[in-house]
């Protein structure tokens, strides 16, 4: 007897399902799919344990009679694909046939559903890929799926689910991009029996572009609009000198479809930065449209990718779209925006008006850096190049060296007997955090704000933070809920000067999400991870006390070498190797 043998149905759609189901936000988006491509005008989606418990989705679409409901659960049984040919030019979301086997496979689904023209609806009930029951159901036209104990019967997959807070912002993630990708459409979301959201239909995507980020981002928009004979591309990006977005801020739709293909990101971020951008992604909503016969979206099981025929035209319609667009704004200044100016900040006029506060309020003698017990300063405006220049600050001095300044916006200069000392002054700033933090293993001390700093982060992150309020605790962050996808900072880790409050906090998702699960090692990849976002940046102008704080707290520095990920701080250049490089060899002696 062979050693092949075929294997049977239960096993195929297992595997089939790990790889189209890899958390909750995979089943929302394949259940979202059927529910678009069966013309639903509202989708619900309902959470309970961030959808490890469950996962519903409800729409108002076509519904289905009996025989489909039944057929919808069978592998490549679907109602969008009938020959070859059409896969050269798929039209809608799904065609793959496999959302509803790979999910009932690993999970308890429930199907009710009925078409509008029917008296009555149809119940269907399959438990890890086995159909248990089919039975008659009085229920309202169009479709409820409701998906209980995901990964019920694979274990090591259930196992790897993350903490509910994790898992309900990564559904948040799935219905916004359908949110912004189907403006006329209704979106509603709830979790654990609490609205997260609900966004009407609104009739211009610039209205969903507001919902879901807020008008004062919406405002600072650019939009983007150039059709072609080939295709065309429509939407929204925000400036080249703006900040505070991540990766997953840029949603990119082609032809409906939600995407996140690497080649159509890096061709719009590539587009975007040829325009001074100092930050690394910006916030992009884009529409494109292209012949469906010239690209190919049945590349991966998710149908999140795409292959174009012809990528090298793509890629021009998108450049030259960004082109237009930015080259009609005022030239990119060449300094970094305030920093607690953020596109997704409001600061009170009460903090950062000061140009000369002390990064830590150090002492002015030659000891350890003291910080103060009345909040956290600010440095308030960045000051754009010369600002300044005329200032003649005292010389600062501390045993044996003298501070002289700051060099490009980057380095402290410090001058010795016998040397030249560069220090960068984010990796100084970096290290003393650190150092100060790990004194505190259980906790670190937390600096009241004098005024809350209200900090816009977005529904997703802001239903994230919210479930790691303690963790967040013992990280010295307090934060309180303040309105739809917002959140106050009413006191922050010791040490964070208040101008890099809002930016921390931007960031402090990504902080938790990229920790080890080890306690151990976890808890200090936090620390290193959150003093290198919350310390002072390259391109800063400092002023003098901030420069002479720097100064102090490297002096102060247990390992003054190198910052907590290992990358040199301090440069010394000794006076002979200036010497050499003048082609001199002097013994201390005048010389011509």
């Amino acid at each position: 007897m062979g050693r092949i043998v075929i294997l049977p149905d239960v096993v195929v759609n297992r595997i089939a399902a790990g790889e189209v189901i890899q958390r909750p936000a995979s089943v929302v988006k394949e259940l979202i799919d059927n529910a678009l491509d069966a013309g639903a005008r509202r989708v619900e989606v309902r959470l309970e344990k961030g959808g490890r418990r469950l996962v519903l989705v409800r729409d108002d679409g076509c519904g289905m009679d009996a025989e489909d409901a039944v057929l919808a659960f069978e592998r490549h049984a679907t109602s969008k694909v009938r020959t070859v040919e059409d896969l050269t030019a798929i039209q809608t979301l799904g065609f793959r046939g496999e959302a509803l086997a790979s999910i009932a496979a690993v999970a308890h689904v429930v199907l009710e559903t009925r078409p509008p023209d029917a008296e009555m609806g149809t119940r269907v009930e399959v438990v890890g890929g086995r159909l248990r029951s089919v039975t008659p159901a009085a229920v309202a036209p169009g479709t409820v799926v409701q998906v209980r104990a995901l990964f019920m019967n694979v274990p090591a997959r259930r196992k790897f689910l993350a903490a509910p807070s994790v898992e309900l912002a990564h559904v948040l993630e799935v219905v916004q991009n359908y949110a912004l990708a189907y403006p006329d459409r209704t979106f509603h979301l709830w979790h654990d029996g609490r609205e997260v959201f609900l966004y009407p239909a609104v009739a211009e995507a610039v209205e969903r572009v507001r919902q879901v980020y807020g008008a004062e981002v919406a405002r600072s928009l650019i939009p983007l609009a150039l059709e072609t004979s080939e295709g065309s591309v429509v939407g929204w990006v925000s400036p080249p000198d703006a900040g505070g977005f991540r990766a997953d801020g840029m949603h990119v739709f082609v032809n409906g479809r939600v995407v996140r293909d690497r080649f159509l990101l890096q061709t719009f971020r590539e587009g975007w930065q040829r325009y001074g951008a100092r930050r690394p992604y910006p916030l992009l909503v884009a529409y494109l449209t292209w012949p469906p016969d010239a690209m190919d979206v049945n590349v991966h099981p998710t149908k999140m990718e795409v292959r174009f025929r012809e990528p090298g035209r793509v890629q021009e319609l998108i450049w030259t779209a960004l082109d237009r667009a930015l080259q009609a704004r005022r030239p990119v200044p060449q300094w970094a925006p305030p920093a607690g100016a953020s596109r997704r900040v409001a600061l009170p006029e009460a903090v950062g008006t000061e140009d000369r506060a002390p990064l830590l309020r150090p002492s002015v003698s030659s000891g350890p850096v003291s910080v103060g017990p009345v909040g956290l300063p600010s440095a308030g405006r960045v000051p754009p190049p010369g600002a300044g220049e005329s200032e003649a600050p005292a010389p600062v001095r501390s045993a044996g060296r003298e501070l002289i300044g700051q060099w490009a916006r980057c380095y402290l200069v410090v001058l010795e007997a016998e040397a030249i000392l560069l220090l960068d002054q984010h990796l100084v700033h970096e290290r003393y955090l650190y150092e100060q933090w790990t004194a505190s293993p259980q906790a670190l001390p937390t600096q009241a704000l004098l005024m809350p700093i209200p900090v816009e982060v977005g529904m997703a992150d802001a239903a994230f933070l919210a479930g790691c309020s303690e963790q967040l605790r013992r990280l010295g962050w307090q934060l309180e809920p303040f309105g739809p996808g917002a959140v106050t900072v009413q006191a922050a880790p010791l040490g964070v000067p208040a101008d890099r409050v809002p930016e921390v906090v931007l960031q402090l998702r990504a902080i938790l999400e990229s920790a080890p699960r080890d306690p151990v090692a976890g808890w200090d990849d936090l620390l290193k991870t959150m003093a290198c976002k919350a310390a002072v940046k390259m391109g800063m102008e400092l002023s003098p006390d901030r420069r002479a704080a720097l100064f102090e707290m490297w002096q102060v520095l247990k390992v003054p070498q190198v910052c907590p990920h290992g990358r040199r701080m301090a440069l010394r250049i000794p006076l002979t190797r200036v010497h050499h490089l003048f082609g001199r060899t002097w013994s201390g002696e005048s010389a011509p």
